[in-house]
């Protein structure tokens, strides 16, 4: 072999061996930065649930609370027609006024006489 070859080869070696080395490196640093990519993502995502967690929780016990107040309002408004029915019964019929007398403040004419059974008596 000549020197020529020789140099050749040794150029050739060195080449491949930079080429080698930087191929290494570059590989390196795209597992580097997948790796940093991926706990940057992590931690992105940690710190948005962290956030996010409260007002979520918020959020349920105000969605809890309308329904209830909904279950509420219901029955309120229930009440409220049962009230306007009684009052429009007192107003138009006379004898509802008396039942309700007689029934519930235990009223009654002076010429009549009252028997009252409780149940359950024998």
């Amino acid at each position: 072999m000549n020197r020529r070859t020789t140099a050749s080869t040794n150029q050739t070696y060195h080449v491949m061996m930079k080429s080698l080395y930087v191929r290494t490196k570059t590989q390196k640093l795209k597992k580097a930065s997948r790796s940093i990519l991926f706990c940057s993502l992590v931690m992105l995502g940690a710190l948005f649930l962290s956030f996010s967690y409260k007002p979520y929780k918020e959020l349920q016990a105000v969605k809890a609370n309308h329904q209830t107040l909904q279950a509420e309002f219901a029955e309120l408004d229930l009440k409220k027609n049962q009230q306007q029915r009684k009052l429009l019964a007192i107003r138009e019929y006379p004898e509802y006024l008396e039942i309700i007398a007689r029934d519930k403040l235990e009223m009654y004419h002076p010429d009549e006489t009252v028997i009252r059974i409780k149940e359950g008596a024998k």
